[in-house]
Order: structure tokens, then sequence, then C-alpha cells
């Protein structure tokens, strides 16, 4: 059963690009690790300025194992600087079943 993990934030104004550029960045670097499936970066369509990301993984372990890793801490530590300090970062994570 799939294991997804969901990520959204607020950027500051002005640092969106730096947000999306770092989100990328732990996209593709996720891309290499064990159990990957896949992800994506998204945007909130109404005014609220959310973006964030979707990573699909195999299970629970290979999510932890990935976001545990040295260069997912340090880019998680500069979003935390980008990110408005009274908005909320919302983590979640979900299991996945098969629709029929």
């Amino acid at each position: 059963m799939p294991y997804i993990r969901v990520s959204l934030m607020r950027p500051q104004v002005g640092r969106e690009e730096e947000v999306e550029r770092l989100l990328t960045d732990l996209l593709r670097f996720f891309q290499g690790q064990k159990g990957f499936i896949a992800g994506w970066r998204v945007s909130a369509l109404d005014r609220s300025g959310e973006v964030g990301r979707i990573t699909v993984w195999e299970s629970e372990e290979d999510a932890d194992h990935a976001a545990n890793q040295q260069h997912v801490m340090a880019v998680r530590s500069e979003l935390n600087l980008l990110l408005e300090e009274d908005a909320e970062h919302v983590e979640r994570a979900f299991a996945a079943t098969p629709g029929s």
C-alpha cells in the first residue's frame, strides 16, 4: 500500500521563487531514493499563496529514510527561514488504497 506525504507552506512575500526552487530540489533528490514512486510541487489555485509538495512512497520507512538524509534536513532548514512565521506549515501523511 503506497504511503503519501503532503507538505504545505506559505512563503514570505518576495521569497516565493526561492521556496519553489528548494521544493524542486527536494523532489529531484527524492527521485533517487529507495521506494520513491512519484512527486509533485503544488501551488494553491486560490489567493492563499500556499505551495508545497506531494510525494508517494512504497512505504513509510522509505519516506522516513529519505526525510532523514542530511541533504533533506539542510534544505528544510533553508525553507523554514523563507516561510511566513504566523502561517501554519502543514505536514500530513496518508495511506493510499486503490479504488474499485
